[in-house]
């Protein structure tokens, strides 16, 4: 492969990244030049991402990698998190404020959302588990306000939308929409049943189109091909590099996602009692998989020692907490008082006083407790996806920001009795790099893929306990 240079903008739901990826003597390495923090405020009376600040921080950060790039970049792709969207007026002006997944304004439309179809009718159209976060909650929540729809022509997932303003066309892409509930399984159209049994007017939503497609060329510069990478964690499990059956991953960030490949999604009732969802791959698979949540405790959990004034550094309590004994209980991350933002590190310590007897206010103590109880979170999925895909894992891979963390690591490998591979670390990033070199032809089969991963990213195996 010739020496190239391609930018990854990788949105999580608390930070964002520009990270230059380059290739030379067929190695990748991966440069951070630009991080910026942020997160969702009142807006209106509304839960909002700062839209138009996330795209100047995009524009910023694009700039400053094509100045830095030892060789020429010759495309940008934008990922992000799924279920979030903009609507567009005929202009292609945004219309309202740019709605969080975690408003709870979807939680006061879900008796009338399911009278309509079921949460077992959803599933079975869609292939999607049903969840307040999703796009089609989102959006009923959105018709039931009735706020200036008569504005509305178009809707757009977020990373769609960020390639749109870079320059490229309007478009739908198949790993974002297979996030949303709206769309047949497999994400090869949107559902008919659901649009209409919802409201949603079709003329909002365009043809379903391949991931890892050139949508344009950059506005500033013409020589920089704009491609959609879409879902976030599909661009982690594109880095995977690992090929062939007995195979898992774990996407380690704000949330957690245990998963495996599979040709075709699973829409049977064994899945959807086992809480699974299908999503697509960006090479046209399916990944089934069950979302959970992960890091966010923890960010929320410093979020409020540093607000009380205490020194709080995530990186330094996981040191401390591998060294604190266990207090030998766990919480359920998904607990539905885990979820919105605020004093968490209270209402983690409250929610284990009342079901365990025991008051644990100590940062390392609680982080300990955070940590086994997501590896122990995995374990059961993980319990769960062998049993409904009929499939026996040997290793797990463990991507993402957690992967840097060697204790989460090494208790995801006791929890779930399986050997753990960790990294790439920017899986998200390193996907969506790889997406982009594949849609500007250079490069080929899954195999070559793996094979660049595994020569630019030297992976940590951590065994089990027992074969340790």
């Amino acid at each position: 492969m010739d020496d190239v240079a391609a930018v990854a903008v990788d949105l999580g739901s608390s930070s964002g990244r520009v990270l230059l990826g380059t290739v030379r003597d067929d190695v990748l390495t991966l440069t951070e030049v630009h991080r910026f923090p942020h997160e969702a405020r009142e807006h209106d009376g509304a839960l909002s991402w700062d839209l138009d600040r996330l795209e100047s921080e995009i524009g910023a950060g694009l700039r400053a990698a094509v100045r830095a790039a030892p060789v020429p970049v010759v495309s940008v792709a934008v990922d992000t998190w799924g279920v979030d969207y903009v609507l567009l007026d005929r202009a292609g002006r945004r219309v309202g404020p740019g709605h969080t997944y975690r408003d709870p304004r979807t939680g006061r439309i879900a008796t009338p959302f399911y009278a309509r179809l079921s949460a077992e009718q959803r599933w079975a159209a869609t292939g999607v588990h049903p969840a307040d976060i999703n796009t089609a909650n989102q959006l009923a929540a959105e018709l039931a306000e009735g706020r200036e729809l008569d504005r509305v022509s178009a809707l757009q997932l977020l990373p769609d939308w960020f390639a749109h303003r870079l320059g490229g066309r309007p478009g739908w892409g198949r790993s974002i929409a297979s996030t949303t509930g709206l769309c047949r399984p497999g994400a090869a159209g949107w559902s008919e049943q659901v649009l209409a049994a919802d409201g949603v007017p079709p003329g909002w939503l365009g043809p379903v189109t391949a991931d890892g497609t050139v949508r344009g060329r950059w506005t500033e510069d013409d020589r920089v091909a704009v491609v959609s990478a879409g879902h976030d964690t599909a661009c982690a499990v594109h880095a995977m590099p690992a090929e062939g059956e007995g195979v898992a991953f774990v996407a380690a960030g704000s949330w957690s996602v245990v998963g495996l490949e599979t040709p075709a999604p699973v829409v049977t009732p064994d899945a959807f009692a086992a809480g699974l969802t299908n999503e697509a791959r960006l090479d046209g698979g399916n990944r089934l998989l069950a979302n959970l949540t992960g890091l966010w405790i923890l960010q929320e959990c410093v979020r409020q020692w540093r607000d009380d004034g205490a020194p709080a550094d995530l990186v330094a309590l996981v040191a401390q907490a591998e060294r604190v004994a266990s207090s030998g209980v766990t919480i359920d991350p998904d607990d539905p008082r885990f979820v919105a933002p605020g004093r968490m590190a209270d209402r983690v310590a409250d929610h284990v006083e009342q079901q365990h007897g025991v008051r644990i206010t100590d940062p390392a103590r609680l982080v300990r407790l955070v940590l086994e109880s997501l590896a122990e979170s995995y374990a059961r999925s993980l319990a769960r996806l062998e049993q409904v895909a009929g499939q026996r894992v040997s290793t797990v891979h463990l991507v993402g920001g957690g992967s840097r963390t060697p204790f989460l690591c090494r208790l995801t490998a006791d929890a779930t009795g399986r050997r753990v591979v960790a990294g790439p670390a920017e899986a998200s990033g390193v996907g969506n790099v790889l997406v982009q070199l594949e849609a500007t032809g250079r490069l080929g089969s899954r195999a070559d893929r793996a094979d660049l991963v595994r020569r630019s990213f030297a992976p940590v195996v951590v065994e089990p306990a027992g074969a340790r």
